[in-house]
């Protein structure tokens, strides 16, 4: 299996670590209090700009 590294997933995982540590503590997700409208468009343009 050349294509696998044990190396990569090991980077991937530790990456992932604050990911999974906020999925963790905040189960319910949370309020987002900001609200740029010029960074929303931007998002939505980018995101679904097909």
């Amino acid at each position: 299996m050349e294509w696998f590294s044990v190396y990569s997933l090991l980077f991937i995982a530790v990456i992932m670590i604050p990911n999974i540590v906020f999925a963790v503590r905040w189960k319910e997700g949370f309020e987002n209090k900001q609200h740029n409208k010029v960074l929303e468009i931007m998002e939505q343009m980018l995101c679904h700009g097909d």
